[in-house]
């Protein structure tokens, strides 16, 4: 029984850290936007983007995620 218990107290506190930090889908929306349509609009390899892949790098690092 305590085996249980304690089981399901681990269980809990590895959800609350999950839900602690957003997920990555949810943030830095405008950032993705805009670093997205130009990506679409002049390619990868242009260097037109570089400005709006590192705002977004910045934002999502200021959320904890390592990009």
């Amino acid at each position: 029984m305590q085996f249980h218990v304690q089981l399901q107290s681990r269980v809990h506190k590895r959800k609350e850290k999950m839900s602690d930090k957003p997920k990555p889908c949810c943030v830095c929306l405008s950032e993705k936007d805009q670093r997205d349509q130009c990506i679409l609009f002049n390619g990868q390899d242009s260097g037109k983007c570089q400005e709006f892949v590192e705002k977004y790098k910045k934002c999502m690092q200021g959320y904890g995620f390592q990009i």
